[in-house]
């Protein structure tokens, strides 16, 4: 099961996504900027990928054997892990 997770996370972040949204870091740098306005606290993209985890997190409890929650956690913790470093090497 885990192989299947990570193979169905692996095909949502690398497959037409992108296509229909544009790049991450753009799409969820937009989604930073209205949550920022919203919140009216700075957050950054890898700052979004870290929430949406949380929303699947809590989806799980309600029910823990929906395929999907766990999927895009994990395509959402690797966006986060991409962008994290993106910045980094910037900072360097």
């Amino acid at each position: 099961k885990r192989e299947e997770v990570l193979a169905a996370a692996i095909k949502i972040v690398s497959g037409d996504r992108e296509e229909i949204y544009g790049p991450p870091a753009d799409n969820l740098g937009d989604i930073a900027k209205y949550w920022s306005i919203f919140t009216r606290t700075e957050l950054t993209a890898d700052d979004v990928c870290s929430m949406l985890e949380i929303q699947k997190i809590s989806r799980r409890r309600q029910t823990p054997g929906y395929m999907d929650n766990y999927v895009d956690a994990a395509g959402y913790a690797a966006l986060g892990y991409e962008l994290a470093n993106a910045i980094e090497n910037l900072d360097t």
